[in-house]
This record gives structure tokens, C-alpha cells and sequence, in this order.
């Protein structure tokens, strides 16, 4: 039987005193591999939600996405679940686009979201406002703080 017929690739190799037979088993291209679930392991991942830069240079415009937190910031993300535009428009107005369900579905199984998206979800009731951010040293004036 030739190695080929049962999947395998095999090289044979004859001298006139030696004879060497060589066997690599392949997997074929249309067989699966096992993944790790398949496998009984349970695969974890920390879920950010977190804003993709798009746009151009001065004209950012971003995508609100679910994403591993491992994943670079304009990489491969899980799901997009909104869109914000910091530009103003003509009437002076921010556009903001969100999937609420989608959010409230994420957040429910334990997704972060990054400073700027709790920021944004606090503002449309989404989470609780994030708490204000104030040093009680710069609420006193200069002349008056003591050199601690």
C-alpha cells in the first residue's frame, strides 16, 4: 500500500546499502481540529468596552465595541455596540448612537468599560455617573495651601 493512499506522506529513500522509509502522518485540510471547549477546558476572557478609532487625522469618529481586553485598541473586537462622533455638528450637537439592550447585555455578564465609555453610559442612564474627579488641594488657592 503507498503511504498517500491513508492520508499520510511518506518518502522512501534507497542507496545501494541503505534503504530508509520516512512517515509523517498529516492531518487533512477538511478534518477539525479539537478546540479547547471541545476539549472540556473553559476558556476565560476579560470583556472591555472600549472606543475604536476611525476617521482621519483631526476628524475622529469612534465605534463603541464589546472587545477581549488583550485585543489592540483598533483590533479584532466581539461585537459593536454603538457609535460616537466628537464633532459637533452644525446645530452644535454630539451623535451618539447606542444598542442599549446590547450594552445592558454585555455589562449584565461582566464586561468593563474603559474611563470614556462609563463616562458616556453615566450620561445616558446606562450605568450610575461615574464619581467627579477633583482634588480638594487645587480647591484651595495657591497663597493660602500649606507646603505638605
Amino acid at each position: 500500500r503507498h503511504p498517500s493512499e491513508n492520508g499520510d506522506l511518506g518518502v522512501h529513500c534507497q542507496h545501494s546499502h541503505l534503504s530508509v522509509t520516512l512517515t509523517v502522518q498529516r492531518t487533512p485540510l477538511w478534518q477539525k481540529t479539537t478546540t479547547p471547549q471541545q476539549q472540556g477546558q473553559l476558556i476565560t476572557m476579560v470583556v472591555r468596552l472600549r472606543l475604536q478609532r476611525f476617521g482621519r487625522t483631526h476628524a475622529p469618529f469612534y465605534r463603541m465595541v464589546a472587545a477581549d481586553a488583550r485585543a489592540p485598541r483598533d483590533g479584532k473586537f466581539l461585537e459593536i455596540v454603538g457609535t460616537y462622533n466628537p464633532i459637533p455638528n452644525r446645530d452644535g450637537i454630539k451623535e451618539i448612537r447606542l444598542k442599549t439592550d446590547r450594552l445592558k447585555y454585555w455589562i449584565s455578564v461582566g464586561a468593563q468599560p474603559s474611563d470614556r465609555v462609563a463616562w458616556i453610559l453615566g450620561k445616558f442612564g446606562i450605568l450610575p455617573p461615574p464619581p467627579p474627579k477633583f482634588s480638594r488641594k487645587n480647591m484651595i488657592p495657591k497663597k493660602d495651601r500649606s507646603e505638605d
